[in-house]
């Protein structure tokens, strides 16, 4: 495989991981339907069990030939710009004056602010891209990685993010609310 399939691969990753940031339903009155919602929450799962399984039987080589952690040094940062990105789409298309009602720069911010609580990769990531000025959603060229079948890939458990413990609490006690009020 290619690092470019790779990419292609994170690309639509990403686009689950920020769906609730593109979904327009967001930004207006009682915000994505309890539906939509749990299928984006399917899809990311989906999605990270992929990136996952891809980290743990590829190993990615940086281009001084250092090792690079798939999860945490290229999604997290494809993630994080594409992140910053729409959020600079956002600034411009208000500064035209087209700005759609409900979803400025600000309230797109937060909304990636909270698809990516307790996420410590992502911070990471958004904080060491503070001073890039997004000018497209694209990988950045001449940032390329080898990838190579690793010879006895690494345990794969289908897990993908630690969440500190408040965060799996609350996102417990959030689900038995949803199913308590029939929201499945």
């Amino acid at each position: 495989m290619k690092f470019d399939g790779i990419l292609d691969l994170l690309s639509l990753c990403n686009l689950m991981e920020l769906g609730n940031v593109l979904s327009e339903a967001t930004y207006h009155v009682g915000g994505l339907p309890s539906y939509q919602r749990h299928q984006l929450i399917q899809a990311r799962l989906l999605c990270r069990k992929l990136v996952g399984w891809l980290g743990a039987t590829f190993e990615f080589i940086s281009n001084d030939g250092q090792s690079v952690d798939l999860k945490s040094d290229i999604h997290m940062f494809y993630l994080a710009r594409q992140a910053k990105a729409l959020v600079a789409y956002k600034t411009s298309v208000a500064m035209a004056g087209s700005l759609q009602q409900g979803c400025s720069p600000e309230a797109v911010r937060e909304a990636v602010d909270r698809c990516f609580f307790g996420n410590v990769d992502f911070q990471k990531q958004w904080d060491s891209i503070k001073s890039w000025v997004p000018d497209t959603l694209a990988w950045p060229s001449g940032h390329t990685n080898k990838v190579l079948l690793r010879r006895v890939p690494l345990p794969f458990v289908g897990r993908y993010f630690i969440f500190p413990c408040e965060v799996a609490t609350e996102w417990s006690q959030y689900h038995s609310r949803c199913i308590h009020r029939g929201d499945q």
